[in-house]
């Protein structure tokens, strides 16, 4: 009754008595919920409801010749369902005479502009779960302009007569005004659960935390609030996904496809193509003619980061609807099936390609390492399923079968097959190798420098460096190794100087910001120590769970045994802490991660011990074991241990973990306040040491990292 009466009053129902009353009219199957926006009104207020035939709810001329013998007033219809209609011939004549009531899904502005230029009718945008009984939040198109350069589609708008919501973040804790987070709806119109479901109606009817002994429907939508209280859908939290290591929101990828002036409507899926294969894949329906591909990631790139750019992209005439007229994603075609003719990269090499020696070799290894045949030559290495250990394990193999020896660094600069074997073509004449990486170069802020940490590589920095966004540069410095495989930098005063001299060649004045996780801090301190004493300016100096000196000391209580029941619980308490952190979708991913990359460490060591038989059989016969047996320096390990850190009068942020070494003593600076002259801020963080530079923690890192990162730029620049 009360959704009833809001409508009602909501399009002023009663002042058409004398006229017979609103001619209401409904497009979708009766057992769906949509409809009941016009069936009760209608009924409530002593209007006419006109219950629309299927075959003439999906066909805009058909629609349109009853409209024109029966004038319908109210409309209540799907934005795809709507836009399907109205591409008829006659489609605008689909249109309600006076009001208009979209819902069931997101609103372009595209569709805005279309349908104003065609009526000028009053349109409501509608939004509610059947939950909450069909609707509890409305926008009136009638703010738009004051509110269209702020929102990405469509406000859902505000709540209802007797109706309350809340943004949450995933802790329960309300989120500011700007940000996002789950809506939770409250007030009269939340059922009472799911019938003999009391798992899942617990799980989703929680308890109001304002008012004690009401419940309150968790909506499992992202939303965020804008000025005057508007509500802005963002998508679904079970529409985040994890692609390779990264949560990606669906929905922010469809809000800026959307604003594409060619584009009338668009929706995004994650395509899984097998277990360890997940692709992001827009379909669209063009205004007229088709953009260029090309166009649309650009577009995409421009406003969200690399691993947020789909992997396909499919025209389609309409988008398939469901009976209910929502789209039915079931039924979207498989782009990455036999015989697509879609712009996609291909399935496998063919053609011209196949003899190439280096491409093929290069095919077969990522093949092998990421699990997938769906491998084009202008495919991204870290968008089809690459991630650090993989790239390892990528030019480790390149390096066995062709005797060339990459650079870590070639796979972000040439993460394609097509590069990979430009680059093993050019690797003859001894490139220039370069410690210095530009992993996010964008933005006219001061970049932040970040050191390597005990594997010598800076892969693991990507989400760090994404998710401070593209107007923060992010360059990584990875370990030396020349192309003869040769260490030149075993210490860590060598690194120092190498890296300084690199940072230094590209950006010859300060201020400099310095970071780097576990090993990489004490490169970061000992180049910020020099460049303190040259006369530069150090903006700032963070160490991500840098031990430091005589860190960690053991307890005196600690035993054996003690230390290493702690180290299963603190391991435990990591992994169930971070599936806690993800949807079911991203716990699964995240166990597969996990999984493949015990699988990738085993091999790892049986790599290991059959070089070691391989290299006692060649030192038996007195012979020089070839470079790829030579075994991997532990040179970090021993420059970590040898670095004696002399005093530094600059001030250091220390992000540390809140779990520490089993049975170590605590200390709240890590060892560092024995050399550190200036002033120390320490800053925890959850999780175990230097997780805090991958998911899903890295968000912690960040939202910590960033306004004390904001705070230097604005005093030195």
């Amino acid at each position: 009754m009360n959704y009833a009466r809001f409508v009602g009053e909501k399009v002023n129902a009663a002042s058409f008595d004398d006229a017979g009353g609103l001619s209401w009219a409904t497009v979708s199957t009766l057992a769906a919920d949509l409809g009941n926006t016009s069936i009760f009104p209608a009924l409530a207020f002593g209007g006419t409801l006109h219950v629309i035939d299927q075959q003439a709810a999906l066909d805009g001329d058909l629609f349109a010749a009853y409209a024109k013998d029966h004038p319908i007033d109210v409309l209540k219809i799907t934005p795809s369902h709507l836009n399907a209609l109205l591409a008829a011939s006659n489609g605008k004549h689909v249109l309600p005479r006076k009001i208009l009531f979209t819902g069931g899904e997101a609103s372009s502005w595209s569709l805005v502009d279309r349908i104003s230029a065609m009526t000028n009718l009053r349109w409501i945008n509608h939004y509610g779960p059947t939950e909450t009984t069909i609707g509890s939040l409305t926008f009136d198109l009638a703010e738009a302009s004051s509110i269209r350069n702020v929102a990405a589609s469509v406000p859902i708008g505000r709540p209802i007569a007797y109706t309350h919501v809340y943004i949450l973040d995933e802790h329960g804790t309300p989120v500011k005004q700007g940000d996002p987070g789950e809506l939770y709806i409250g007030g009269a119109g939340v059922t009472s659960g799911y019938l003999k479901q009391p798992e899942r109606t617990a799980e989703r009817f929680v308890p109001d935390p304002e008012r004690p002994g009401s419940l309150v429907y968790r909506t499992g939508d992202r939303v965020r609030e804008l000025a005057g209280g508007v509500i802005e859908f963002l998508g679904r939290v079970d529409f985040q996904v994890k692609i390779r290591g990264y949560r990606v929101e669906l929905g922010e990828i469809e809000a800026v496809l959307r604003k594409h002036p060619a584009l009338r409507e668009v929706i995004v899926v994650a395509n899984k193509t097998n277990a360890d294969d997940l692709r992001i894949v827009a379909y669209y329906v063009p205004v007229g003619e088709a953009p260029a591909v090309a166009e649309l990631r650009r577009a995409v790139r421009e406003v969200l980061p690399e691993h947020m750019v789909p992997s396909a992209f499919v025209a389609l005439s309409a988008l398939p609807l469901n009976p209910n007229g929502k789209v039915d994603r079931a039924a979207l075609p498989d782009p990455f099936a036999n015989g697509a003719t879609i712009d996609v990269p291909a399935a496998s090499f063919s053609g011209d390609v196949a003899h190439e020696p280096f491409e093929e070799q290069i095919f077969e290894i990522w093949r092998a390492v990421l699990g997938t045949s769906h491998i084009g030559l202008d495919d991204n290495f870290f968008e089809i399923g690459g991630h650090s250990l993989a790239a390892v394990h990528t030019l480790a193999e390149l390096h066995k079968r062709t005797g060339k020896r990459l650079p870590n660094a070639v796979l972000f600069d040439k993460p394609t097959v097509r590069g990979l074997a430009e680059a093993l073509r050019k690797a003859g004449a001894a490139p220039v190798f370069r410690s210095l990486v530009a992993m996010q170069p964008k933005g006219r802020k001061s970049p932040l420098f970040c050191v390597h940490g005990g594997g010598g590589q800076v892969y693991w920095y990507r989400p760090l460096a994404a998710r401070l966004g593209e107007n923060q540069p992010f360059y990584g410095l990875q370990c030396r190794i020349e192309d003869d495989g040769v260490v030149h930098t075993k210490t860590v005063e060598d690194m120092a100087t190498y890296y300084l001299d690199e940072i230094r060649t590209a950006f010859p004045r300060g201020p400099y910001y310095l970071s780097g996780a576990s090993f990489g801090g004490k490169v970061a301190y000992e180049m910020a120590r020099r460049l303190r004493a040259a006369g530069e300016t150090v903006a700032l100096l963070a160490m991500f769970d840098t031990w430091g000196p005589d860190y960690p000391k053991q307890r005196a209580d600690a035993t054996r045994t003690g230390v290493a029941a702690e180290a299963v619980y603190q391991r435990l308490d990591h992994h169930l802490g971070a599936l806690w952190m993800m949807s079911n979708r991203e716990r699964v991913t995240y166990v597969q991660e996990k999984l493949h990359y015990g699988y990738m460490e085993s091999l790892d060591r049986i790599d290991v011990a059959a070089q070691a038989v391989q290299r006692w059989t060649y030192e038996q016969r007195g012979r020089e074991p070839p470079d790829y047996l030579k075994p991997s320096p532990g040179f970090i390990r021993e420059a970590s241990e040898a670095f004696l850190p002399e005093p530094y009068d600059g001030d250091v942020v220390i992000f540390r973990s809140k779990l520490q070494p089993p049975g170590a003593e605590p200390n709240p600076t890590l060892g560092w306040s024995n050399v550190v002259r200036g002033n120390i801020r320490v800053v925890e963080l959850p999780g175990m040491h230097a997780t805090m530079v991958l998911e899903p923690r890295v968000r912690f890192l960040v939202e910590a990292l960033k306004p004390i990162l904001e705070e230097a730029q604005s005093r030195f620049g």
